[in-house]
């Protein structure tokens, strides 16, 4: 049996990340601090004006008749790169 065509689009979607650090430190040092770029790539699962849902894998699962996904995140639209 053949699993059905994949209905969703892959992408490589770049953004910025907030970087958080614990333990004391000079206030001279943390504000050298900057988002982290990243990119993502996978599947779109939902895409609206406030967030993108990427899935780094997906599947079908015949036993529950659905696409399963493994690995995935939500990231708001305010931090994609331009």
């Amino acid at each position: 049996m053949r699993q059905p065509k994949n209905p969703y689009k892959r992408v490589s979607f770049k953004w910025v990340d907030a970087v958080s650090e614990d333990g004391w430190k000079s206030v001279s040092e943390a504000i050298k601090e900057r988002p982290h770029p990243v990119s993502t790539k996978g599947y779109i699962l939902h895409e609206d004006e406030y967030c993108i849902i990427i899935g780094q894998s997906v599947s079908y699962s015949r036993d529950k008749d659905e696409w399963e996904v493994n690995g995935s995140i939500c990231i708001p639209k305010v931090w994609a790169n331009r």
